[in-house]
């Protein structure tokens, strides 16, 4: 029996929609990314015992490439401080945590809290952790897969500290974890109670890493929640940390929300690369309200008069401020993709379609 046209048409289309469903589960993003899993000690695992210890103990996933590392977590045997890191490919050390302090032996779980180099994965990088004193992690030996190490390290300094990629201590199974993110570029939030603003004069700061998704696109404005009315210029950096844009002067017409245009200066850019980071320079202080706990961190460096060029680079650490600040970028909001739900129902919707066809067909010939 030869179908009529218009059941025909209906099959096609319940199997492109199927297809498509098949399509959309398997092109599910990967947001956020957690690896290696979490495993708990197992009976008789250990600690290292060395001191300015430098451990690379796991290479970061594909989908994770483009993303920050936002937190992780470890079960502690004691309470020994460590500080989360970054390495490229040849076993520097391009990012670094914030040092932790276990509250207590078990699990903790912490921001990752950048206060050098970066905290965007690129391809090849791994993830490991440095022990200013012995180590507090616990450790399964004779487990797992080879582990880098390597002590002797007084500290770390991003672009700076190289790991030895070819030494070696064996099999092991660390109980740490990292995960890795894309971090949103967003209007900012109003701050927390108590908040307060920076009081240092020509101060550079980089704050808000751009992740991949932001690959290509143009910083169109930017956003704060001022305490006070003083000057303020938005600022991009390279990967490296140099300055590559920024924009006009901004002064608040009074506290509380504010929002600027972004408009490049000089050669400066706009347009925004995966491992860029965006901040600002405070002239005679600074407007932008932060909560002192809570925050990712980032870098600063004060001069000692106005400087804002490609050879400023930020220089030290400010750890856990909460900035209630906002970029605006040119992305088109990407197309969520679509959910199961709607698909199964227009698949049912042609199914029926299909039944009430075949019965009519039905009809017509008998």
């Amino acid at each position: 029996m030869i179908r009529p046209a218009s059941v025909t048409g209906v099959i096609r289309a319940v199997t492109v929609l199927l297809a498509a469903f098949g399509l959309a589960a398997g092109n599910a993003k990967a947001d956020p990314v957690t690896f290696p899993p979490l495993t708990t000690p197992a009976p008789g695992a250990t600690v290292d015992g060395c001191s300015g210890c430098l451990f690379d103990v796991e290479g970061t996933p594909a989908a994770a490439t483009g993303q920050a590392i936002v937190s992780w977590s470890f079960f502690a045997v004691n309470t020994n401080p460590v500080t989360p890191v970054i390495f490229n490919s040849a076993g520097v050390v391009v990012g670094v945590g914030t040092t932790i302090t276990p509250t207590a032996t078990g699990l903790q779980t912490d921001l990752f809290g950048r206060t050098q180099g970066t905290s965007v994965l690129a391809p090849g990088d791994s993830v490991g952790f440095f022990y200013p004193g012995k180590g507090s992690i616990a450790v399964t030996v004779g487990s797992g897969v080879p582990v880098v190490g390597e002590s002797g390290f007084g500290g770390l300094q991003a672009g700076t500290t190289q790991i030895n990629t070819s030494s070696s201590v064996g099999n092991r199974t660390y109980s740490v974890s990292y995960t890795s993110n894309q971090v949103q570029l967003t209007t900012a939030t109003a701050p927390a109670a108590g908040a307060i603003s920076d009081t240092c004069q020509n101060c550079l700061f980089e704050y808000d890493p751009v992740t991949s998704q932001y690959n290509g696109t143009s910083l169109l404005s930017w956003n704060f929640f001022a305490l006070n009315t003083d000057t303020v210029i938005p600022v991009i950096f390279n990967a490296e940390g140099e300055v590559i844009g920024f924009g006009e002067p901004d002064t608040p017409t009074s506290t509380g929300f504010q929002s600027f245009a972004y408009d490049p200066q000089g050669t400066t850019t706009d347009v925004l690369e995966t491992g860029d980071y965006l901040g600002w320079y405070d002239i005679d202080g600074g407007p932008i309200a932060f909560t002192p706990t809570g925050g990712q961190g980032g870098t600063f460096a004060a001069f000692p008069s106005f400087s804002l060029g490609g050879n400023d680079v930020t220089t030290t650490a400010i750890t856990d401020r909460d900035y209630s600040v906002g970029f605006v970028t040119s992305d088109v909001a990407s197309v969520p993709e679509p959910g199961y739900t709607p698909i199964v129902a227009l698949c049912l919707g042609c199914l029926l379609f299909f039944r009430s066809s075949v019965l009519s067909n039905r009809k017509q010939t008998s």
